[in-house]
């Protein structure tokens, strides 16, 4: 039986104090970052509005290409990682592309799924691309046209991240609004696909409760789902716009961190610790043993 020992250790850091650890890029603040992911070397890379800071021996090196990042366009998304090959690939309104060896590709989207808000991407271990906008998850696979693999008939919803497990599922978060009157109006969560779709035993109720059991308030226009991600043990892992970490194993939740409004992004580097980003930086590190 598998038992997880969990050492959660705080490091608050000023995030533009001298001589720390993790720093963030000049005229950078916590609030103007929209995705943290790492590379293979466990270097941080996050995306803003204007473009991609990719952290290098201590240095923070800017990426951009107006084809995806525009002055007269601000991002209130714009999705990044890694793929195995090194290619950082980058998802938001303007299209998707990636970033390798000092050059920028950018795919060519149809207009129906550009206009359709795109919001995340991944690449699966197969090479097929999984796009995730508001009317839903979009697949492709080489040469074979694109198809809308699960549409979303809700309005107030849309896909906000695609994790790929070891084992080859399709994980997807879907954030979930409220409509102006205040009441819920989604069908957001967590699904997965294994060439079907599953909906995971986890209730938006559920997930309304804190550590206490108390609920927690969903605001007009509040994004519930915000990343989902797998890590090297093939554990899934959730963040709420609450700010709680939670994993998800064996069809329970379990909220691994729950410190509101701390932890609104978060990266798996290759030794399996978690490391987030809010109003402080933490991370989370654990073991797994036998």
């Amino acid at each position: 039986m598998k038992t997880i020992n969990i050492l959660i250790t705080f490091i608050v850091l000023a995030l533009n104090a001298a001589g720390q650890d993790f720093h963030l890029p000049k005229n950078v603040n916590s609030f103007d970052i929209l995705d943290f992911c790492m590379d293979t070397y466990n270097n941080d890379c996050i995306s803003t509005s204007n473009g991609i800071y990719l952290r290098q021996s201590e240095e923070w090196k800017f990426l951009t290409t107006d084809k995806l990042f525009r002055p007269d366009n601000r991002l209130y998304k714009c999705d990044i990682r890694f793929d195995s090959k090194g290619k950082l690939w980058v998802a938001n309104l303007n299209g998707i592309g990636y970033y390798h060896q000092g050059e920028w590709q950018i795919l060519n989207i149809p207009k129906r799924i550009k206009k359709d808000a795109i919001s995340t991407m991944n690449v699966d271990k197969e090479g097929k691309y999984w796009i995730g906008a508001s009317q839903g998850v979009w697949g492709k696979r080489d040469m074979i046209g694109w198809k809308l693999y699960k549409k979303l008939d809700n309005p107030f919803s849309s896909v906000n991240d695609i994790a790929i497990a070891p084992n080859g599922y399709i994980w997807v978060a879907i954030a979930a609004y409220t409509g102006s009157d205040g009441f819920e109006r989604t069908e957001g969560g967590v699904s997965y696909f294994n060439g079907q779709w599953n909906s995971v035993n986890i209730s938006m109720e559920r997930l309304l409760k804190d550590n206490d059991g108390d609920n927690v308030a969903i605001w007009t226009g509040y994004k519930f789902i915000e990343d989902i991600a797998v890590d090297n043990n093939g554990e899934i892992w959730i963040l709420n716009g609450n700010g709680q970490l939670m994993k998800y194993s064996k069809n329970k939740i379990k909220i691994i961190c729950d410190k509101t409004n701390l932890c609104h992004h978060f990266a798996i580097d290759n030794k399996n610790i978690i490391h987030c980003i809010g109003d402080n930086y933490f991370t989370l590190d654990f073991e797994s043993k036998k």
